[in-house]
């Protein structure tokens, strides 16, 4: 079971530090000149998504829009009777949901001045999702990105420090106990 049952808890990652995370990658994103970023999620991939929300996105797709200003908005192919689960378990305010991504990132841009779209981790998104997101952005400019989410989860807080202690501690003293019992 990946993280679909996890209620957001400020005891493991402080309230502060999510907007710290998408203070910094929006940060990044400016300096590379992307006005809105589009951050890409499966049940394969959606670390990045996680990192920003606490959404783990297990059972379906899914799209992050992060502008300068404002919560992320999450794109879902969901249902909306799931978006109470959602903003449960997460940092995620605006969720939208419809069949296509297209739509929803046109509609999400629709009264925004075109700029530059970046698409990040796009190495990692199917093709079809980059034609489909493209074709509904006439007038933009939509650009491949980097890892530059997953480049910032490579170092992890102070937070994440003593989780990750903690767990190694428990972890320990598990083996310890299955070695006392002839178990290991």
């Amino acid at each position: 079971m990946k993280r679909g049952l996890v209620v957001l808890d400020p005891d493991e990652v402080p309230e502060s530090e999510w907007d710290e995370r998408l203070a910094a990658v929006r940060a990044d994103l400016a300096k590379d000149g992307i006005d809105v970023a589009l951050v890409y999620g499966d049940t394969y991939s959606s670390d990045d998504i996680a990192y920003l929300t606490n959404l783990c996105i297990y059972w379906n797709e899914g799209m992050m829009a992060i502008r300068p200003q404002g919560p992320p908005v999450l794109l879902t192919k969901l249902s909306p009777r799931v978006f109470p689960w959602m903003r449960l378990t997460s940092k995620a305010e605006d969720i939208r949901s419809g069949r296509k991504f297209g739509p929803l990132v046109s509609g999400l841009l629709d009264e925004s001045e075109p700029g530059t779209v970046g698409l990040v981790g796009a190495a990692r998104w199917p093709a079809a999702v980059i034609d489909e997101v493209t074709a509904a952005l006439p007038g933009w400019v939509v650009r491949p990105l980097g890892p530059v989410i997953r480049d910032r989860r490579a170092v992890p807080s102070d937070a994440e420090e003593t989780l990750l202690r903690t767990a190694s501690s428990a972890l320990d003293a598990a083996v310890r106990k299955a070695a006392r019992a002839g178990l290991a």
